[in-house]
């Protein structure tokens, strides 16, 4: 069985994109972007895609096939830490990266800009891979991001 999932994102999904993001936000720090906040995107919180594992393990039909989890449907960057700064009670500040920066990335790490460029269309096209998966009531954005932050926060206030 393989599984596809959007990002994940959570108490236990640190190695991020929008993990980095959110610690920036509680930290009180300007988000730097390397991507285009507004494309939209499916993001899938960790606890219900541990969730959706087990549900498909669980089904013996589930084996040998390729399966694409479902978060709760697309939204874009600037939303989610819109929701995220409301729990801070404190605005995003977005601080793109481009010109030398971006090029000092892609000379440190060749692969950078088809990973980024990877990064953009996916929330599109992701649809190619699998049967869709979505289980049951999946954890609205809201409760998820404001979850995810109260723990961040007690992280960081612990000296994290």
């Amino acid at each position: 069985m393989r599984i596809f999932s959007p990002e994940l994102y959570g108490e236990g999904a640190s190695n991020t994109n929008i993990h980095y993001a959110l610690r920036k936000i509680v930290q009180a720090k300007p988000v730097k972007q390397l991507i285009d906040p507004s494309v939209r995107r499916d993001y899938l919180y960790v606890d219900d895609a541990t969730r959706y594992v087990l549900e498909l393990v669980s089904m013996g039909t589930a084996f040998r096939s390729d399966w694409r989890l479902r978060g709760s449907g697309l939204i874009s960057l600037a939303e989610l830490l819109d929701l995220a700064g409301s729990v801070v009670q404190a605005a995003p500040r977005f601080e793109p990266i481009g010109g030398w920066q971006q090029r000092l990335l892609q000379w440190y790490e060749p692969t950078a800009k088809n990973m980024l460029d990877r990064y953009e269309w996916l929330g599109e096209d992701i649809g190619t891979y699998g049967t869709e998966y979505s289980g049951v009531s999946p954890t609205s954005y809201k409760e998820g991001i404001a979850s995810t932050i109260k723990s961040l926060m007690a992280k960081h206030n612990s000296g994290y």
